[in-house]
């Protein structure tokens, strides 16, 4: 799943990830803790443009827990991505749909736009975030 090439790893700032302590129920996998601020301004920073980031729980040679950013992305080969106009067969209403229809639940609106609408809000919401 890795790229030939390689990039320099990034720890995920404001999460600690540990095993449980020895007294934990059997189910108790792990134990995480998250500075809030640290983490959120870390997310701000290394989101996709879909507005996800992608974490990797790994364990290090001396057996610690730890979290990294996943940075892999596809290959993408130019002579294999398609060349059309997403917008050109759109049936969809925008999210802006009036008389106080909403887009989001509209039968005709596709889930990309969908995605597109989760990502669109959870930017906004970042903003409204006290600190």
């Amino acid at each position: 799943m890795e790229n030939n090439t390689q990039t320099e790893k990034v720890f995920v700032n404001g999460m600690m990830i540990r095993m449980p302590n020895d007294k934990a129920p059997e189910f108790v996998l792990l134990e995480q803790s998250i500075k809030v601020k640290d983490f959120f301004e870390f997310c701000k920073q290394n989101m996709d443009e879909k507005g996800w980031l992608n974490i990797t729980i790994k364990r290090s040679q001396k057996g610690t827990i730890y979290s990294e950013l996943n940075q892999w992305k596809p290959k993408t080969n130019p002579e294999q991505a398609q060349s059309y106009n997403d917008n050109k067969y759109k049936t969809s209403p925008s999210p802006e749909f009036p008389n106080g229809v909403n887009a989001y639940n509209h039968p005709l609106t596709t889930d990309k736009e969908r995605e597109e609408m989760d990502a669109r809000d959870a930017l906004e919401g970042l903003d409204q975030i006290p600190f």
